[in-house]
């Protein structure tokens, strides 16, 4: 007897000490952006993106029956912690995935723009298109502001897309970030205002909702590519970068309106390239820059004959002095791809093949020496020890220097900087049509039964803001401002201590006064101004009054002598006078003068 108490002893000592194991491997911490860094929150640890893209849908509905023996199988023993999602249906459950994700220790970036596919229902038409600008016809017929979806890359059903991805995957610690578009100004900069656009609203409404949500990172995947205004990548991409900062500013370790993570997607590093030949003019052209910078794909592979050696990881996860400052200024980035979804069946790019190349159907599975190649190099190199200079009172108001400064071959960052103060700059525009200011979406009617693009937020949602900072303040107005029409239509752009900024009219806040917020409507301000606004309030509308009552008895003077001031439609008794036939009263049965109803025409 004793000897069985002994094994059932050992064997539960033994299961704890496994659930030990994976605890310890599992998710502990958000991700949070400081400055042009990324950290753990619980741990202070400096986080670098070490991962690969996964196409498949892994949705509740899709997840047991496709992807979930998958992962597990195929990517078992490699050293990761991300994956970048590109399809994402915020109607659905991602809880078995996610959780799932989280006990392997695996943060995940989710996109929140769709493409036309039946996927994602009745927002398959919301797309950023590429080739439509910002200028879609705006109506405020009948009080309410509508947008012409048709005709803008920005329309206002993506806004509640986009809050109802948060609103999903925010609930997960594992959630890293929130992709908001994929390469959009791959050629030119048609759709730009519409990324910045849409990254304003989002940040704005979970600023608002800071105390229950948590500001997920805002990420923009850029293409690295040309064009025949800017024959140079690295410039573009510097124009590109300065287009979505314009206008902001930087408070506490993140950008108040703008994107936190500028990823590129890399295919220069070919096999048998070298840092000289692939990576030196990237941290040539990104030191100094004040925001996370990194890389949303990366694989160049030219021939099916030359497997990818991967030959840029080394470079990506050890300390600076042996990556030539690379890890000073980037954060690692993602391997392009693992399976075959929505690619050419002769693609060079998937790392396991004999699936399908429908998202929603079954995974690749068979692996290829690409793969091989980056499970060794994972294993080899892991990111370096860098941890946060914050303390638990000043987690959330510090951003560590940034390390590097601008290059003086950069000419355009050396000469505008990387923050540009107006965002009608000629420095921004490529062509004279180019623009980088798009009017928000926040209250806009985006259905047919005349619904706005709202999505409320009942309780806490996950971590909050609040929960990692230890107190929270709501932001009301204080953003960067050149005219009103800056401040989302609810509020004035006024001067305070030689800069510009929003300040909100009451019922509204946000950075820049777009977000609608009732419970303010019934507050008292606290201002200054607070006694000077309800006593011009109470003079206007006793004036207002006296001018009625004035009016009144100018029109019963002239009533009385049988002067018809205006026409009516008197009821009597259910019948309706015809107007203009002098009728202006009928007496009751006591001979009195009596009106029904008045209705004035």
């Amino acid at each position: 007897m004793a000897g069985r108490s002994l094994l059932l002893l050992a064997v539960l000592a033994a299961v704890a000490l496994l659930q030990h194991m994976t605890a310890g491997a599992a998710v502990d911490g958000v991700i949070v952006v400081r400055g042009n860094k990324l950290y753990n929150a619980k741990t202070g640890e400096r986080f670098f993106i070490k991962g690969l893209t996964y196409e498949y849908a892994v949705s509740d509905d899709y997840y047991d029956k496709y992807s979930k023996a998958v992962i597990k199988e195929n990517l078992a023993g490699l050293k990761y912690n991300t994956l970048r999602l590109y399809n994402i249906n915020p109607g659905s459950s991602y809880k078995k995935f996610m959780n799932d994700m989280a006990e392997l220790g695996v943060y995940v970036m989710v996109s929140a723009s769709p493409d036309n596919d039946a996927y994602y229902g009745k927002y398959r038409y919301s797309t950023i298109t590429k080739k439509l600008s910002c200028s879609g016809k705006v109506s405020s017929g009948d009080g309410a502001k509508t947008v012409d979806q048709t005709e803008t890359c920005y329309p206002a059903l993506l806004l509640e897309y986009g809050k109802k991805i948060i609103q999903n995957f925010a609930q997960y610690d594992n959630t890293l970030g929130v992709v908001v578009a994929n390469e959009i100004m791959q050629a030119d900069l048609t759709a730009a205002s519409c990324v910045k656009a849409y990254v304003a609203d989002l940040k704005n409404w979970m600023t608002v909702n800071g105390k229950k949500i948590r500001l997920l990172p805002l990420a923009y995947a850029a293409a690295d590519s040309s064009n025949d205004e800017v024959s140079n990548a690295d410039d573009y991409h510097v124009i590109k970068v300065q287009g979505l900062l314009c206008g902001d500013k930087m408070t506490n370790g993140m950008m108040s309106e703008s994107i936190d993570i500028y990823l590129i997607n890399e295919y220069r590093w070919c096999p048998d390239s070298t840092f000289a030949e692939a990576y030196q003019r990237y941290i040539d052209m990104a030191q100094g820059i004040p925001i996370v910078v990194a890389f949303g794909e990366y694989g160049c592979k030219t021939s099916s004959a030359t497997p990818r050696d991967w030959g840029m990881v080394p470079y990506m996860y050890q300390e600076p002095s042996k990556t030539k400052e690379f890890t000073a200024v980037w954060s690692g980035g993602l391997a392009y791809s693992y399976g075959e979804a929505k690619l050419a069946k002769d693609s060079l790019f998937p790392m396991f093949t004999g699936g399908s190349t429908d998202f929603l159907s079954t995974p690749s599975s068979k692996s290829s020496t690409d793969y091989t190649n980056l499970k060794a190099m994972f294993a080899k190199y892991s990111g370096y020890t860098d941890d946060a200079g914050w303390t638990d009172s000043t987690k959330c108001n510090w951003k560590p220097t940034v390390e590097t400064k601008t290059q003086s071959t950069n000419k355009l960052a050396t000469k505008y900087g990387w923050i540009v103060s107006s965002c009608s700059a000629s420095n921004l525009k490529i062509t004279s049509t180019d623009s980088w200011t798009c009017s928000s979406r926040e209250g806009v009617v985006c259905t047919d039964n005349g619904d706005t693009c709202d999505v409320a937020l009942k309780g806490t949602v996950g971590t909050t803001q609040e929960d990692i900072c230890g107190t929270y303040e709501v932001t009301s107005g204080g953003g960067t401002c050149e005219s009103t029409s800056d401040c989302g239509g609810n509020g004035q752009c006024k001067e305070s201590n030689g800069t510009m900024s929003c300040s909100c009219l009451s019922c509204y806040t946000g950075t820049d006064c777009s977000v609608k917020d009732i419970s303010t409507c019934a507050t008292l301000s606290s201002s200054d101004t607070a006694p000077q606004t309800i006593f011009v309030g109470i003079g206007v509308f006793l004036g207002v009054m006296a001018v009625v009552f004035i009016a009144l008895g100018v029109a019963a003077a002239k009533k009385k002598a049988g002067k018809c001031l205006t026409c009516f439609v008197l009821r009597r008794n259910g019948q309706v006078g015809a107007a203009g036939e002098g009728r202006r009263q009928y007496p009751n049965e006591r001979g009195f003068p009596v009106v029904e109803a008045l209705d004035l025409l």
